[in-house]
């Protein structure tokens, strides 16, 4: 049995798995000093990110764990007394167990437990004493269960294979390399959105493209010549309207020019106010997974839009 006192410095650590198996995010027990991770690349270590299935098997040399669970299922039947617990398991046999369990090589910074209670295993293989097989099933059970409880100290989030990308730190710009251009300011809230969103973490996601939508209707009033700091959508809109509303000969030249560019920031706008359903941006509101990205991927074809005409 694991010795309590072992138990208790088993710390969690964190995978994040799709649905489909294909990506994963992997995160080391708390306190791991080397506070690693296999990149997408599979060629270096970093804090947190997403990873390939492969990635992550490879890295904690799955077959090898799969190999010393078939090896201590085959040997279960000694960890219950019977007629040959008492028995003295013959030289030959004992070094060929011992032989195969030295194969096992399982990283010792990921299953630490695990790795001391195998090598005991394979030291008490190794005596000169006669080991019996009654010893031997309560060894490998000792191995079995330090086993199961690294395993169990490991969590799992489900990721949506259509969010996953949002993780990938060598993934395109979420709203295009013209939005990320246009409005670098914009680029961190827009990303964090996208995390939040693959995260299941919804209200901060829409709170994220909050933040997005005030830099833009910045940019979007200066275009338009309205005064103030801190534009509203209704603004905008009014101004935008009116504009719309006038004869052909009572627009001014540039609005000519930029008439149709505006008339879609409308469309847009309107599209965003639909989707968020709460223009005021009032921070009580709730939002569930379908509302927030209806959102993103309005603020994300509005953005796209203007970007095409305007800056920061």
């Amino acid at each position: 049995m694991t010795h309590p006192a072992t138990r208790g410095r088993i710390l969690p650590r964190r995978l994040l798995l799709s649905p489909d198996e294909r990506t994963i995010l992997l995160g080391f027990r708390h306190g791991d000093r080397r506070a690693e991770r296999l990149d997408v690349r599979g060629n270096g270590y970093h804090g947190h990110g997403l990873l390939t299935l492969r990635a992550m098997l490879d890295r904690v040399r799955a077959e090898r764990l799969f190999v010393l669970a078939a090896w201590l299922g085959r040997f279960s039947e000694y960890r219950h007394p019977s007629e040959s617990s008492g028995k003295v398991i013959p030289d030959n046999q004992r070094k060929a167990w011992r032989e195969h369990f030295e194969r096992i090589q399982l990283p010792p910074l990921d299953f630490p437990v695990t790795v001391k209670a195998l090598a005991r295993l394979v030291e008490a293989l190794s005596g000169d004493e006669g080991l019996t097989y009654g010893q031997f099933g309560l060894r490998t059970y000792d191995v079995g269960s330090r086993l199961h409880d690294e395993l169990e100290a490991v969590s799992m989030w489900i990721v949506s294979a259509k969010y996953a990308h949002h993780l990938n730190e060598l993934a395109p710009a979420p709203f295009g390399d013209d939005v990320a251009q246009k409005f670098p300011t914009a680029a961190l809230d827009i990303e964090e959105s996208g995390k939040c969103l693959a995260l299941g973490r919804n209200t901060a996601s829409v709170f994220h493209l909050m933040r997005v939508m005030e830099l833009a209707l910045k940019a979007v009033a200066a275009g338009l010549g309205i005064p103030g700091t801190n534009p509203g959508w209704d603004a905008i809109l009014t101004k935008i309207d009116e504009e719309l509303k006038k004869k052909h000969q009572q627009k001014p030249s540039a609005w000519r020019a930029q008439e149709q560019f505006f008339a879609e920031i409308a469309a847009h706008l309107r599209a965003v106010k639909t989707a968020w359903r709460n223009p005021t941006m009032h921070v009580a509101a709730v939002y569930d997974e379908e509302r927030a990205a209806d959102i993103f991927n309005a603020v994300r074809s509005f953005m796209r839009h203007i970007a095409t005409g305007l800056s920061e």
